[in-house]
């Protein structure tokens, strides 16, 4: 049963990026109607210092989600024994994951912002 879920989600995830960026219903498609559209974060023109930090919160967020998946899946194996140890730790691994993807975010935000405030200003 675990091995069939693993091939499932792996399988789920390739059609998933299949779907977004190989067919006209993903980035694809979006372009058929405007040539010039990008993925948010792709617009802009980050300072390399932004993107030394961008790549640090992206890489955390990835090492907390993959460390609490595997936790998650440790639980799964040990189960119908329950520990509580593992799911604090599963917690607090989930609590950095969503705040590396807060701080992310805030820099989307802030990317935003200067942009609409940088061309807003040109004229």
């Amino acid at each position: 049963m675990t091995r069939l879920t693993k091939i499932m989600g792996i399988c789920g995830f390739i059609t998933c990026l299949f779907i977004m960026y190989g067919t006209n219903h993903g980035i694809r498609g979006i372009q058929l109607y405007n040539r010039s559209f990008r993925l948010l974060d792709m617009q802009f023109h980050y300072n390399i210092d932004i993107k030394i930090i961008l790549f640090i919160v992206c890489g955390l967020r990835a090492i907390f989600d993959i460390t609490e998946n595997i936790l998650l899946l440790t639980m799964l194996g040990r189960y119908p024994v329950f520990s509580k140890f593992i799911a604090t730790l599963c917690s607090w691994f989930t609590t950095f994951k969503f705040i590396m993807l807060y701080i992310w975010l805030l820099f989307i935000a802030m990317q935003t912002i200067r942009y609409i405030w940088l061309n807003s200003h040109k004229f």
